[in-house]
Order: C-alpha cells, then sequence, then structure tokens
C-alpha cells in the first residue's frame, strides 16, 4: 500500500471515527487504539523526519502519561495496566495530530462529519423526547442516545457552540447560516431538556466567549449577549419540565446544604470535596496512584468516620469518584500530577493556530472542557475522553502545520 493511499484511507477513518464519536463507545475504543498504533509506527518510520518531540505540548503530555503508568508502582496491589488506559488513549491524539499535519485541509471535512453525527444523535434524542421510541430501554424521562446525560451535556453544547461560532463568522453564506441557525436552535434545545447542568453551564458561560472573539467587548454588546443568554434561559426555564425541575432541585439542594445536609447531587459533591485536603495530605507530592481513589476515601471513612455525613452519603462517597477532575488527579498523582495537567491545558492554549476557525474554537473547546471537569472527571469517561483525544488532536495537528520543522 503506497503513502497516498494510506493518507486516503486514514481520512475517510477518521471521518467515519469523528461521524460516530456521540454514537458509539465501541468506535470511540476503535478510534483510539488505531490512531494510537499509527502514531507509534509513524515514529518508527520516521524517526529520523519528525520533530515532533521538540513541542513542549508533545513532551508534558508523554511525561504525563507515562507519570500515571509509573504511579501504578506506588498504587493499590491489585491494580494492573489497563487501569491507566483512559490516560494511555492520549497515544492517539497525536496519531491524529501527525496526519492532520500533513493533511491540514482535511481538518474543516472532519469537524462537519462530528457535527452531523451529532445531528443524527439529537434526532434521537428528540425521538425519546416525545416517546416515539426507546433506547436502551430508556425514552422521555432519560433521552441520551448512548452515553450519561452528563456527557452528552458536554458534547451538546461543544457542538451547539461550533455551530454559533460559524453564525457569527463571515466565512459562511446566508443560505449556509439559514441551516446553521436552524440546528443551533435545535442543539441548544436539546440541552435543556435533557438533564446535564455541567454542559447548560458549560454552554452559557462558552456564549459570551464566542461573542467576543467576533465583537468588541461595549457596554453595549455586553447587554446584548447577557439578554440573549437569559433569554435562552428563560426560555428553557419555562419550556421544558426538565430544565425546570433540575433548577428546582438545584436551589433545593443549597438549601439542604445551609442545613448541613449533604443527601443530595450537589451536596454529594461538596460532601467528597471536604473529605479531600485530608486525603490529598497523606499522599501530597505523588499522590495515592492511579486508578485507587476509591479505595483510599474507603479506607479514610472506615477509620476516620466523619459525623457530618449520613450514613447513605458515606455509602455513596466510597462508591464513586470525586465528581471533579483536578481533585481526581491530586488525590490520585499528587502535586506533580496537577502541575502536569496544568500545563497541557497551557500549551494547549499556546497553540499557533492559523486557520480562523480553530483558533476561535481552541478557546471554545478549553472552556467548555475545563468548565465540565470541575464537577466531573470527563477524563475517566470514555466518550468525553474519546472527544478529549479527537479535538485536541485536531488543533495539536494544525499547530505542528504552522511549525514545519516539526
Amino acid at each position: 500500500m503506497n503513502k497516498i493511499d494510506l493518507d486516503r484511507i486514514n481520512y475517510y477513518l477518521l471521518l467515519f471515527f469523528s461521524f460516530m464519536l456521540p454514537l458509539s463507545r465501541a468506535t470511540d475504543t476503535i478510534f483510539s487504539i488505531y490512531f494510537s498504533i499509527y502514531f507509534f509506527i509513524y515514529l518508527i518510520f520516521n524517526l529520523k523526519k519528525t520533530k515532533i518531540y521538540k513541542s513542549n505540548f508533545f513532551l508534558i503530555t508523554f511525561i504525563f502519561i507515562l507519570y500515571t503508568l509509573l504511579s501504578l508502582l506506588w498504587s493499590s496491589s491489585n491494580l494492573k495496566l489497563g487501569d491507566a488506559t483512559h490516560y494511555l488513549q492520549w497515544f492517539a491524539l497525536f496519531g491524529v495530530a501527525l496526519f492532520i499535519k500533513k493533511e491540514k485541509s482535511r481538518v474543516h471535512n472532519i469537524l462537519t462529519a462530528f457535527l452531523l453525527g451529532m445531528v443524527v444523535s439529537e434526532v434521537l434524542s428528540y425521538g425519546m423526547f416525545f416517546n416515539l421510541w426507546k433506547i436502551h430501554g430508556l425514552g422521555a424521562e432519560e433521552p441520551t442516545p448512548f452515553m450519561m446525560h452528563i456527557d452528552y451535556s458536554i458534547y451538546i453544547a461543544l457542538a451547539a457552540l461550533i455551530l454559533l461560532n460559524r453564525l457569527f463568522s463571515q466565512k459562511y453564506s446566508l443560505k449556509e447560516k439559514l441551516i446553521m441557525s436552524f440546528f443551533f436552535i435545535t442543539m441548544s434545545g436539546n440541552l435543556f431538556i435533557n438533564g446535564g447542568r455541567t454542559g447548560q453551564l458549560a454552554f452559557i458561560i462558552a456564549i459570551f466567549a464566542a461573542f467576543f472573539l467576533h465583537f468588541r467587548v461595549t457596554l453595549k454588546n455586553i447587554l446584548i449577549v447577557l439578554f440573549f443568554a437569559a433569554s435562552i434561559l428563560t426560555t428553557a426555564f419555562y419550556t421544558s419540565a426538565q430544565f425546570n425541575n433540575r433548577a428546582k432541585s438545584a436551589l433545593s439542594d443549597i438549601d439542604k446544604l445551609s442545613k448541613q445536609n449533604y443527601e443530595s447531587s450537589w451536596g454529594q459533591r461538596v460532601a467528597m470535596w471536604k473529605i479531600s485536603p485530608s486525603i490529598i495530605k497523606q499522599n501530597l507530592i505523588f499522590g495515592s496512584g492511579i486508578n485507587s481513589q476509591k479505595d483510599v476515601v474507603s479506607k479514610f471513612i472506615d477509620t476516620q468516620n466523619p459525623k457530618y455525613l449520613s450514613k447513605y452519603t458515606k455509602n455513596f462517597i466510597k462508591h464513586n469518584h470525586l465528581h471533579n477532575q483536578f481533585l481526581q488527579i491530586v488525590v490520585e498523582l499528587g502535586v506533580v500530577g496537577l502541575i502536569l495537567i496544568f500545563a497541557i491545558f497551557y500549551q494547549i492554549s499556546k497553540f499557533n493556530i492559523v486557520i480562523k476557525e480553530f483558533k476561535e474554537l481552541k478557546i471554545i473547546f478549553l472552556i467548555i472542557f475545563i468548565i465540565g471537569c470541575l464537577p466531573e472527571p470527563l477524563f475517566l469517561k470514555q466518550f468525553t475522553n474519546a472527544l478529549f483525544i479527537l479535538f485536541v488532536g485536531l488543533l495539536f495537528g494544525l499547530e505542528l502545520n504552522n511549525k514545519r520543522q516539526m
């Protein structure tokens, strides 16, 4: 198979994987494995030509992946190599990047393929919402076709903001913008008929970023975007029973917290955050090891038995993740791991991307993903981890293309 044929195959595969990203867990796994293998094969046959190791992002990310593997040495004895797979999959983003470096012109089509996959996903979601069909036994009560509502809300928020950013752009025709406007409205609606408050929060904040990437920061423009965001929230509150209930539930959670009652969605998160500093102090620098969080939390609950937590809350905390990606990292990988992950995000923010749309997308993606990491460990979840791999791979590929010597 010659070089041109291989590039064409990789292009069609990346189109397919991008389209299937929100639709299939199995395809996400194959995508990560394939482009990880592609990365290592590329290095073997182009070791003298490629200078990817000159990239600070590559070096820091590579060190972080190796560090997660090294942390198995001080993790619980029953842990295995497979416990670090969610970070091992990050090798795939280097594979995506190396392909995009050579095929920069393909990047818009790949992004559009992702949006088309999201359109299919939202059609299925609306069908569930209107009880036209059920998927995995779920219908209107949980209209998320293939993933948890929190993960799905991140996907919808990103897809909607990609469309909004294109609507603000001068690049697209009026006909294209009319089509994109329709799907922006339907995706915004889809976001609020689902229960993912994480994506909803990220969506509202990212709207401000998308707006001011295209328009000057003036009092008039601030009022315009405030009105726009408020209109979306008000419409959602009065038209979506799901969003209305979740908003009222949030107020109820806050009321319970004021009474030291942690038996609620927000309360359980606050309880986890409250006990975490004591756990972190035990292994401050290097952490307790990858995927050992449940073990150390259970041990802490059993030995310290915090009186302010009910039996139900203690049991919940012992059997769930910490509901914060950065907290999860500092417990498992210590301050070293936290510094490395912050450095990774910083390096992504520094990518020098020439294509205007993707330069803007870099900022929008970072805002949505970082906000999403505050209430949820997105790297531990297959769908959101795959989302990170695809989009950071695309952005890093454009960065490498801009620096030809790499």
